[in-house]
């Protein structure tokens, strides 16, 4: 019963006045039972009352899936899409109540169907039939009178010129699950869901005209690690990461941004296609990704195939007085527009100058010199140009997640994540745009993760100390042993990276997909609550992931805690690491490798040992001791292990 009323609350739960039709739809359900079962009974009623539920359950559940998939697909490209009270919820329960007493009431109107029934009593199905189609009518009504009062209400909460944040009570966030810092409250808050029992997120894709570095990596590690604790509550996520191949100029630190596209600078530099660059980093930039054992986002839009989205929200933004074209074929946002600006990252309007670039100046086409261009004019056309009603040019970076965020995510977005360097001005203009078009904050909770460092520095092209994925894979180290080094640090600390810790983590993951394999062979016992909870505990605040290491490792450390139990605890808190811990379980132990020089150490001993040389026998041991061989001799000759 109770994952019945899961399945129940998951499809159907918006609203609790739902419940009550619901439930009125199941009296009259024993209502009509009593009416047409020969002879009722408790027991009878109660089987024919459990037939009724099987019935839907088996029969119904399927199609009213198939006909909400259909519902979304229609209703998401009407203007009820962007209802702030979404419509098909108020569909679906009407539809649930119809569907059940259509199967009570389906007997008697067999019943009344047959001739020898019409020929006794001169009827017809109209009776069953007939209040069947009364009630199915009246539950109808019901929903849609509930839903015109709520969307009432919604309106006079909040009218739509108003572009602040609604109040917390009015918010429709269901209850927070575990914490991260919101960059823009600056503390810690509760993650909710607008959207029952479903966690929505948009991640920062990659610009795709280089390779993604060992920094950029760790950007896209961190809505990993939040899917993983928000599927732990049994959560569904849906994760959106947008591929920017088109728009991304050279100069970005300013509000509007600058110089060359960055897609068709590297093309000119290789002399090849710019999409066949794209396609290829991108490629790549997903074998990345596997690699890392981070999942793949349900939604990868490119930009270059969602120019019209981009064009439609810049039409809105246009129509409700928050863009402005110039004529010259660029369109502006105006940023005065939006009173919440620089909330994000500090930034305010008033402190914001006109850049170097212009001499002091604001730029011709603007009417502020922080207004930045929604489309970008190129009236001599060109590649990755495309034609609009204000002329032929290209998307501004930030029209571009904006548009893509609200057609795949909708209106209320729960988290929205991407590196510290994206705050200002990407995603401070991101969230003017799309707050401007709905009339209220679209995201609510903005994560960031902090730089990386590389062997002390910033990686960059002119220190030469890019390193990049396969950079790790040529030394022989294992790919996991860099998102084990990430977990080391907490997402919003900056991070030293070196290749000593690369290594101390490849080592470290290998032991323990050594001994998880070989704790598995052991009876299995309930894990280590008190290590496991802390573990999760630590997660679950702000992804506190060094403390849920030091768990991790007290596990492996304590003797109290037996084999079996170890591998249970391991195995269940790498769903939330994803380390891979149980590769190894199951497989031949593999024949550990010697360290280097420990082999010519053992062909010696073993000839000093013929040549009964014990005081250079006794030395060699005690050198391979040294490298962590240890050397035992048998009658059949020595014997050599690889301490971990």
């Amino acid at each position: 019963m109770a994952e019945y009323w899961r399945r129940f609350r998951t499809l159907y739960g918006a609203d609790p006045l739902h419940a009550l039709i619901a439930l009125g739809s199941l009296g009259l359900a024993g209502y009509v039972i009593l009416l047409i079962a020969p002879n009722p009974s408790l027991p009878r009623m109660a089987i024919w009352f459990a037939a009724a539920l099987i019935g839907h359950d088996l029969i119904l559940f399927p199609l009213y899936s198939l006909a909400d998939r259909v519902l979304g697909g229609l209703l998401s490209r009407t203007s009820l899409a962007r209802r702030t009270i979404p419509p098909r919820n108020y569909l679906r329960i009407p539809a649930l109540g119809a569907g059940l007493l259509l199967l009570v009431y389906l007997p008697g109107i067999i019943e009344q169907g047959q001739g020898s029934y019409r020929a006794a009593t001169g009827q017809t199905q109209a009776p069953f039939l007939g209040r069947w189609l009364a009630i199915t009518a009246t539950l109808f009504t019901a929903s849609a009178l509930i839903y015109a009062v709520r969307l009432r209400r919604a309106r006079h909460r909040a009218p739509k010129p108003a572009v602040r944040e609604p109040a917390a009570s009015s918010r429709p966030y269901g209850g927070g699950m575990f914490g991260v810092y919101d960059t823009r409250t600056r503390r810690v808050e509760a993650v909710g869901q607008a959207h029952r029992g479903e966690l929505r997120m948009y991640d920062c894709g990659p610009t795709v005209y280089r390779y993604a570095h060992v920094g950029n990596l760790r950007t896209y590690l961190l809505s990993d690690l939040i899917r993983r604790a928000a599927q732990r509550r049994g959560r569904q996520v849906t994760v959106c990461q947008n591929i920017t191949d088109v728009g991304h100029l050279t100069d970005d630190s300013l509000s509007d941004a600058t110089g060359e596209d960055k897609m068709l600078a590297q093309a000119r530099a290789e002399g090849r296609p710019v999409l066949e660059i794209a396609r290829e980093i991108e490629s790549a930039f997903h074998a990345d990704l596997d690699a890392l054992n981070i999942h793949p986002a349900d939604h990868q839009p490119r930009a270059s195939e969602s120019i019209e989205l981009m064009v439609e929200m810049i039409a809105k933004l246009i129509e409700s007085g928050h863009a402005y074209p110039d004529g010259q074929g660029s369109v502006y946002f105006d940023a005065a527009s939006f009173p919440g600006y620089g909330e994000l990252s500090a930034n305010r309007l008033t402190d914001l100058q006109p850049g170097s670039r212009t001499g002091g100046e604001v730029e011709a086409g603007k009417r502020f010199h922080a207004d930045w261009a929604l489309w970008k004019g190129a009236p001599g056309g060109g590649e990755l140009t495309w034609a609009t009603p204000w002329g032929t040019g290209f998307p501004g970076w930030h029209t571009e997640c904006a548009a893509m965020l609200l057609h795949y995510l909708g209106e209320y977005v729960d988290i929205h994540t991407g590196g510290i360097d994206l705050r200002f001005p990407h995603h401070e203009n991101e969230r003017a745009q799309t707050g401007s078009v709905t009339g209220h904050d679209v995201v609510r909770g903005w994560v960031h993760g902090e730089h990386l460092l590389f062997e002390g520095r910033k990686m960059s092209k002119s220190t030469g100390n890019v390193v990049l994925l396969g950079d790790l894979t040529g030394r022989g180290l294992d790919p996991l042993a860099l998102r084990l080094a990430y977990l080391e640090h907490r997402y919003r600390q900056q991070m030293n990276l070196t290749w000593d810790t690369l290594e101390a983590a490849d080592k470290t993951l290998r032991r323990w997909r050594e001994r998880v394999a070989h704790w598995a062979n052991s009876p299995s016992v309930p894990t280590p609550a008190r290590y496991t909870e802390a573990a999760v505990a630590a997660f679950e605040d702000d992804l506190d992931t060094p403390t849920a290491l030091r768990e991790l490792r007290a596990i492996e450390r304590d003797p109290d805690v037996p084999p079996g139990a170890k591998f249970e605890a391991f195995a269940y808190l790498d769903g939330l690491f994803g380390l891979d811990l149980a590769r190894d379980v199951g497989k031949p132990a593999a024949a550990p490798s010697l360290p280097d020089g420990a082999a010519d150490r053992l062909a010696a001993r073993a000839r000093a040992r013929e040549a009964q040389d014990w005081a250079a026998s006794d030395r060699l041991r005690d050198e391979l001791a040294g490298l962590g061989v240890a050397v035992t001799d048998t009658p059949e000759g020595q014997v050599w292990s690889v301490r971990g």
